[in-house]
């Protein structure tokens, strides 16, 4: 019978015969202690001797395997790990730079913008009147009636008329009786007052492309304006604002109010902005029907 620790020096002198041999092509050992059936230790195994003397470790091979020294028969050998294959470095992006005058060895270089050379501007086209004329919205606006201004029909007759000036602080200065006639001119699409005198005309309209009505007003003084009112009628009355408006020669923020009073009178107030912004009166027509 072997005892175990002659039985554990064997399996040492199997091992280092082993290593010095290659796995599949080394004879079986033969001896008439060991038993057929035991297996190899493999590279985890830990052996310890535990009984008997030591036994010198054989010296080691001069040049190293790259493969391990131990494995199982039968094993499959590992595949070789790919190549990785080198990533493609992105297009650098094209600028322009300028030398780095800085004293500091680690100052970035100054990147200078392209610049883009400005578009000319393109003029806006601005038709001629007579080519305006000839649009089909135009002449379809032309030829059709001002509906705005039927609602002004009741002005239409000879008004007798009652003349104020204003002259601050209360005061009025009487400008006697004078007589007005209104009515619709130029195709019926502008309203016509005058006195008998010559001296005060009014044109009253409304704007169709603008949308807005507007009062123009020629005076003998001379004087002469343009108003417009973005409201239009509010109830029985309409007020006008001036965009150009003139009298003895100097410029004058103004305001005109026509009070449609009754069927048989109406009144027409102008007045002037001052400097504060307050607005007094300049001049009345209080007008009462004759006909």
């Amino acid at each position: 019978m072997i005892r175990p620790a002659k039985a554990l020096i064997f399996a040492i002198a199997t091992v280092v015969a082993a290593a010095s041999f290659p796995i599949h092509d080394a004879p079986a050992a033969t001896t008439d202690a060991a038993p057929s059936s035991a297996p190899l230790p493999t590279e985890s195994a830990i052996i310890e001797i535990q009984e008997g003397p030591p036994t010198a470790s054989p010296s080691p091979s001069p040049t190293p395997s790259p493969t391990p020294r131990f494995r199982r028969r039968g094993a499959p050998t590992p595949a070789p790990s790919p190549t990785p294959e080198p990533t493609p470095k992105p297009p650098e992006p094209t600028i322009s730079m300028s030398r780095n005058t800085d004293s500091r060895p680690n100052a970035l270089p100054t990147v200078i913008p392209t610049q883009r050379a400005t578009p000319r501007p393109i003029a806006p086209y601005q038709p001629t009147i007579p080519q305006s004329l000839e649009d089909p919205n135009v002449q379809a606006i032309i030829h059709r009636s001002i509906a705005q201004i039927s609602t002004l029909g009741w002005m239409a007759g000879t008004w007798r008329a009652h003349n104020v000036e204003e002259l601050g602080d209360g005061r009025q200065r009487d400008l006697g009786v004078n007589t007005y006639v209104f009515a619709a001119t130029m195709k019926g699409r502008w309203i016509f007052g005058g006195d008998g005198k010559a001296t005060d005309y009014f044109y009253l309209t409304y704007d169709p492309f603008a949308e807005h009505w507007t009062l123009v007003r020629i005076n003998g003084n001379p004087s002469y304006g343009i108003w417009i009112s973005e409201r239009g009628w509010r109830g029985n009355s309409i007020e006008f604002t001036s965009s150009y408006s003139y009298a003895n020669g100097r410029q004058y923020n103004r305001r005109i109010t026509i009070i449609h009073k009754d069927v048989r009178t109406f009144g027409i107030y102008d007045e002037e902005q001052l400097s504060d912004g307050s607005w007094t009166g300049d001049d009345a027509v209080e007008l009462t029907r004759q006909q």
